[in-house]
């Protein structure tokens, strides 16, 4: 697996951190285009770590389950956007209105130095987030 990074002109491999039991891991072939992640890779709104894999608006196909997954299976189509984790205590997860979450946790969106977005080959994310 891999994604192209842009600023050094070559395609960068990763690992993915340990698979869990919540998670889905997906293969993407397709992922929109937003200013959002131009913004984040010029730094435009803080410091960009590199390497870094942005998108979101991602349509996948599942290529693995963890063993708590409900309602996913290998080769179903998903769609994921850009939110990874919420609190699930604050008043907006308790009306699941999590992308409102005002605890975010260490790493609430899809991208960072930790996890890759859509612009890679394939993304690792809890099953929450996927639909």
């Amino acid at each position: 697996m891999g994604f192209y990074d842009a600023k050094n002109m070559k395609k960068v491999p990763f690992k993915f951190l340990q698979f869990k039991a919540h998670e889905i891991r997906a293969q993407v072939p397709y992922a929109g285009l937003c200013q959002s992640d131009a913004h984040t890779v010029l730094g435009d709104w803080g410091e960009c770590k590199y390497p870094i894999a942005p998108g979101h608006e991602i349509v996948g196909r599942v290529t693995n389950v963890g063993s708590q997954v409900k309602g996913f299976k290998i080769g179903d189509r998903v769609g994921f956007d850009c939110q990874r984790e919420c609190c699930e205590k604050c008043e907006f997860c308790k009306a699941n209105f999590g992308q409102l979450c005002v605890n975010h946790k260490e790493q609430n969106f899809i991208y960072d130095p930790l996890y890759w977005g859509g612009y890679a080959t394939a993304i690792q994310h809890p099953q929450d987030f996927f639909f």
